[in-house]
């Protein structure tokens, strides 16, 4: 195994897990969705911070979002700088059904290996994680570890 051989597989990985079939909102506008709809009203500056994601990626995903229907965007009114998010009323009544679909399909895609699999991946995941934190000084405040009982900061 060459040295581009693992980041190969994380890429190939990574680009068929986010094609999700017949799921029509992305992993990372539901991560939006859930914390507009858990923090209705939320500051966009606080709305990228929660999901430690750059103010440009945080407004592409909500005009995504806004252009579905299930967020709106409005100025606040003693200042217009800021910006509150709010959960429309399509997102209340399909949330559920959404939050359904993403457990469904990330279900669908943990079955497939067993319990000492799938905890080994999330330990290898992390150590990686951690090694690319430590040599080129990315370290973020949230640390986003596979949902497995273990890991960092949550």
């Amino acid at each position: 195994m060459n040295e581009f051989d693992l980041i190969e597989h994380i890429a190939k990985l990574t680009r068929i897990v986010r094609r999700r079939p017949n799921i029509k909102v992305s992993r990372s506008g539901f991560a939006m969705l859930k914390t507009v709809t858990e923090t209705d009203g939320i500051r966009t500056s606080e709305l990228a911070e929660m999901l430690d994601i750059r103010p440009s990626s945080l407004s592409e995903g909500l005009d995504k979002l806004e252009a579905d229907g299930y967020v709106e965007r409005r100025k606040n009114e003693e200042d217009m700088r800021i910006v509150h998010v709010h959960a429309t009323e399509k997102t209340r009544k399909d949330f559920e059904r959404i939050e359904l679909e993403n457990k469904e399909y990330y279900g669908k895609l943990s079955s497939c290996l067993t319990e000492e699999e799938a905890q080994a991946f999330c330990d290898t995941c992390d150590k990686l994680y951690d090694f690319v934190n430590r040599e080129y000084g990315q370290e973020q405040e949230h640390r986003h570890h596979c949902h497995c009982g273990k890991g960092g900061k949550q």
